[in-house]
């Protein structure tokens, strides 16, 4: 909106203050919340005239300086915890200078919160400007300031204002020069999240402007659009400056020439932080630099995306004056466009540059100090067509300028001069982009005259190739490298190779043809067996010893043929088969990895598929000694197909192996001798997993009639597989139970019962899949949970509460008990050191755990809510458990129990360690803390502590006596008051050997004493008890002499 806009809308908007607004209060000393809009008489509308107030505008309007004389709208001065909030604040008139919004001078800890302001005037308006303020939040506000010259400010922070926070808001400025939305001339002082835009004809619109003489700031993740003539900034950083984070922001810079995104300039500028920022500069003409640094030291600038523009010349990405020193720059990525503009410029010394990415700037470097010495690491110079990573230290003396024609990436080539640029001359890796190739292989020419040859190790080292065609491959040194054209199927392996892409063809594709090689498919896939011929492999080894073939997709194309085998080793030993996925077809006798006669192999990590339409098709087939197979994932298909078929084999172990539902499990002949240790055999409705390495001697058949999962069942034949009679753990899907638990048909006549402890203990129930151990086998199943419980909080603090809720649920049961319960009833074992506080429903009568409940028939439910305190007698982390048992009666009239456990973790403090006291005469005095719940309705009587709670009671210890002896029978005195039970007499037994701890005392659940005393029957009371005791103990010291 233009100036006359501007003038239209505030003379309308005073039009209509003339005729509804209210004149400003002036002075407030109390909460303040208008109702309707109020304006200034010509001084400042409100001044907060008192501590720790709010003054909400409710979404109305402020209007101030009706006569452009430089008034305020809102004024706090030497206050503290105040609060503008929900205001509309505008200076209606657009002469005079000085006008300001809130003013806060010397206020602490307050708030200027979801506030919309607006200046206006010739010059010096500030929306927002504190002096000697300190903690303060300016937040969620709306700010514009609006000038017809220059100096116009949205937020700023004077001498003296510290700790503050000026976060969220809106701020956009205008004039004609000098119009920052936000100023700081102070420490600590906080901006983040801020939408910050400058303008102004002239320039020198910043986005964020730190003043001298500040440290610890911090200026993050701010989104700045500057704009105007020339000098226009994003983040403008005037020295001496430490200490500070300037991090994630996104500055976006525009006008004509010199404009940066992040500039310093002054001395003294250490220690900074200059992190992750997205930096794109501008402008119709020269110098708009990225980052403009000078005089700086001990700096750090790391992960800055920085992108440079400039219809003209001299834009650099990261420029560096002569009076810097000792910075590091780190995993910055720069982009420049415009003549003779590179990545980095730089005059200063003895800067670290780690990690760059110069990302096609018009030129690289240029170090222009004489005296200069600047180290780069990992420095990586990309171009559409590649890229050169120069990996180790490479360091820049002097004057050197890295031009395009010295280092350049084009189609199918990447060049270095080695005699010009001789400090970048080291190792490196080069990516050369969108090549035609299926499988490329480096070339060099190492003469550079255009003849170029086969580049092997060391010198170069092929990394990858992908989809995009990239090809990247090391170097050691430099000249001129290319690449061409490689591997295929059909091809025979005499060195170690690696697959660039898809391999396809008729019959077998990958023959070795040496001992001592590594194939490699890095994830590509093999295609064989085109033609549908018989005795075709995806990868074949024969007679060869340390070969190893990995990483590989391996896939029989066509269904038609005989004897398919993915991997066919033969006569091999001391080779390896890993990661690879395997996927065999055809007809018959189709084997996804075959070892025959071959020993001492390892076959690991492998997915194997091993499909065919009729019989005898083997995940693996294995006739041969001593090899090791772990944690392979099988499955066959067709009649007659196994997972594992083993034929005159020995010494052999299947670790860690999964049969993911073979047509059928495992098929081992009469002369074999081999061990399974954690097998796995799954179907659709779950799994088996045999835990133990177990040893199968001779002929065996496992098939799927002796070990089984079905739906809510899994079964294993003990009797003919009594080598997998052990421990297991069972897994069953897709069940529609909300607590089951595990049952088991020991007859396997189909009735079942519940599981017990110790031979199932069930481990998880999550989304339908229920998982259990087993100590044997037969048939196992599971069923609906009738009794589940559960507690709150988990873990719970000492002198805490703890909530335990029981529920007995019928829905969905299948109870093996009936469908309908008599007779319920719960009994519950507190853990020791827990007391009952109260329950819901309450317990049977004369006791604090037993609960009757009646009946429940199928769909009903019941619950009881159980409350104890935890006792501070417990060390942290403990594990305490409580029991709960159930006995009901079925329609069948048996009478059954179920139970049910919850451990719950206690957190105790970490006591002191004990500070001796005593001398050599004798230890120093015994203290005891009584504690009682804060619930406990408690008074203090000469350190006594009487409480009304049953728990609090609890807490006494009993009192400590040297030998036992029989309390004396006495009942409370008179003048004991609201005593809800009689004490209970005191049984005198005879005096033992040795002294059984005494009984607690039983106290009234309520006492009370007249005037805070006690009475002189309680005081003759305990007299009496002390001369027992003294005579108790002189009684025995007589027995011992």
């Amino acid at each position: 909106m233009g100036e006359k806009g501007l003038m239209v809308v505030l003379v309308g908007i005073l039009s209509i203050w003339s005729v509804y607004a209210q004149v400003c209060p002036g002075s407030v000393t109390a909460d303040l919340t208008l109702t309707q809009d109020i304006t200034s008489n010509g001084s400042t509308c409100i001044t907060m005239d008192n501590d720790s107030i709010t003054l909400d505008c409710n979404g109305f309007h402020i209007f101030f300086d009706p006569n452009g004389t430089g008034a305020d709208g809102v004024v706090a001065t030497n206050r503290k915890n105040i609060t503008v909030k929900n205001c509309i604040i505008l200076d209606i008139n657009a002469s005079g200078s000085g006008g300001t919004a809130i003013f806060f001078n010397t206020v602490n800890n307050s708030r200027i919160i979801n506030n919309t302001v607006q200046t206006n005037g010739t010059d010096n308006n500030q929306a927002v400007p504190l002096f000697a303020s300190v903690g303060n939040n300016i937040t969620d506000n709306t700010i514009r300031t609006q000038g017809s010259l220059g100096s116009n400010y949205g937020v700023t922070l004077l001498s003296g204002s510290v700790n503050n926070i000026v976060s969220r808001n809106n701020i956009s400025t205008n004039g004609t020069s000098d119009n920052p939305g936000i100023r700081s001339g102070a420490t600590n002082n906080t901006f983040t999240n801020n939408i910050i835009i400058t303008n102004g004809s002239v320039g020198t619109n910043h986005g964020i402007f730190v003043a001298s003489s500040n440290t610890g700031c911090n200026v993050s993740n701010n989104t700045i659009t500057t704009s105007g003539g020339t000098g226009n900034e994003g983040i403008h950083i005037v020295g001496p400056v430490s200490n500070c984070f300037i991090q994630f922001n996104t500055i976006f810079t525009g006008g004509v020439t010199n404009n940066f995104g992040i500039a310093t300039s002054g001395p003294g500028i250490s220690l900074n932080i200059i992190n992750g920022n997205r930096i794109i500069t501008n402008g119709s003409g020269t110098t708009n630099h990225g980052i403009n640094f000078a005089s700086g030291l001990n700096n750090r600038f790391i992960n800055n995306n920085i992108t440079t523009d400039g219809s003209l010349g001299s834009n650099y990405g990261i420029r560096i004056t002569a009076s810097t020193l000792n910075n590091s720059f780190d995993g910055n990525i720069i982009k420049t466009n415009g003549v003779l503009s590179s990545g980095i410029f730089i005059s200063g010394s003895n800067m670290a540059f780690n990690n760059t990415l110069l990302d096609n700037p018009v030129e690289w470097i240029n170090s222009t100090g004489a005296a200069s010495s600047d180290n780069f690491t990992n420095t990586t110079f990309s171009m559409p067509d590649g890229s050169i990573d120069i990996l180790p230290l490479a360091q820049i003396v002097g004057i050197q300028d890295i031009t395009k024609s010295k280092l350049n990436i084009s189609f199918n080539n990447a060049f270095l001069n080695s005699t010009n640029l001789s400090a970048l001359n080291k190792s490196a890796q080069i990516t050369l982009n969108n090549l035609t190739f299926n499988n490329p292989t480096p070339l060099v020419d190492f003469e550079d005259d255009g003849i170029f040859e086969n580049c092997l190790s060391p010198i170069c080292t092929e990394v990858s190739y992908n989809s995009s065609k990239d090809f990247v491959f090391n170097v050691s040194r430099f000249t001129s490298y290319s690449s061409e054209e490689t591997i295929d199927c059909g091809a025979f392996l005499s060195k170690s190779s690696i697959m660039v892409e898809n391999a396809a063809g008729n019959g077998t594709c990958i023959t070795f043809n040496a001992s001592n090689i590594v194939f490699d498919c890095r994830g590509f896939s093999i295609f064989f067996d085109a033609n549908g011929s018989d005795n075709a492999s995806g990868v074949l080894a024969q007679d060869f010893t340390n070969v190893t073939v990995k990483n590989c997709i391996i896939d029989d194309v066509n269904s038609s043929g005989a004897f398919g085998i993915g991997i066919n080793f033969v006569n091999v030993s001391f080779s390896s088969i890993f990661n690879n996925t395997v996927y065999t077809n055809g007809t018959n006798n189709n084997y996804g990895i075959n070892i025959e006669s071959s020993i001492s192999n390892t076959v690991a990590n492998n997915i194997i598929h091993a499909l065919g339409s009729t019989d005898s098709n083997f995940g693996i087939n294995l006739f041969g000694a001593d090899n090791l197979f772990d944690s392979n994932n099988i499955t066959a298909d067709g009649t007659f197909s196994y997972g594992i078929l083993i034929s005159g084999s020995n010494g052999s172990l299947f670790n860690n192996t999964l049969l993911d539902n073979p047509d059928e499990w495992i098929n081992v002949s009469d002369d074999s001798q081999n061990n399974f240790s954690n097998t796995t055999f799954r179907q659709t409705f779950g799994s088996i997993d045999i835990l133990p390495e177990v040893q199968i001697n001779g002929s065996q058949d496992v098939t799927k009639s002796r070990l089984n999962i079905s739906f809510n069942s899994a079964f294993l034949n003990s009797t003919n597989l009594s080598f997998f009679n052990t421990t297991a753990v069972i897994t069953l899907n897709s069940l529609l139970f909300v607590h089951p638990h595990p049952i088991v048909d020991f007859e396997d006549d189909g009735s079942f019962i519940d599981c017990p402890a110790s031979i199932c203990t069930k481990l998880s129930y999550l989304g339908g899949i229920l998982v259990f151990n087993t100590s044997r086998f037969t048939d196992y199943s599971s069923h609906e949970d009738v009794l589940i419980k559960t507690d709150n909080p988990d873990p719970v603090s000492v002198n805490g509460v703890l909530n335990y809720t029981i529920l007995i649920s019928l829905n969905g049961c299948d109870c093996l008990q009936g469908d309908n319960l008599t007779n319920i009833t719960i009994v519950d074992a507190y853990p020791a050191g827990t007391v009952f506080i109260n329950s819901s429903p309450a317990p049977d009568n004369g006791t604090n755990n037993t609960f009757s409940l009646g009946n429940l028939s199928v769909g009903q439910e019941a619950s009881v809510n159980i409350s104890v305190l935890v006792l501070p007698v417990f060390s942290n982390g403990t594990i305490i458990t409580n029991f709960v048992n159930m006995t009901f009666q079925n329609e069948s009239n048996s009478t059954i129990t179920v139970s049910f456990s919850e451990n719950t973790t206690v957190l105790a403090p970490v006591p002191p360690t004990p500070t001796p006291s005593g001398g050599g005469g004798g230890g120093g005095s015994k203290v005891q803390t009584l504690i009682c719940p804060s619930y406990c309705n408690e008074s203090r009587y000469a350190g006594v502590y009487v409480c009304q709670s049953e728990a609090c009671t609890a807490l006494r210890p009993a009192p400590e006596v040297p030998a036992p002896v029989a309390l004396p029978s006495f009942n409370l005195p008179e003048r004991v008051e609201k005593v809800q039970e009689p004490v209970a007499e005191a049984k005198k037994p005879e005096i033992p050997h040795h002294l059984p701890s005494l009984p607690p005392v039983q106290r009234p659940s309520s006492v009370s004493f007249e005037n805070d005393r006690l009475p002189v029957s309680l005081i003759v009371g305990f007299a009496a008890l002390i001369v027992l005791i003294v005579f108790s103990t002189a009684y025995l010291m007589f027995r011992q002499v």
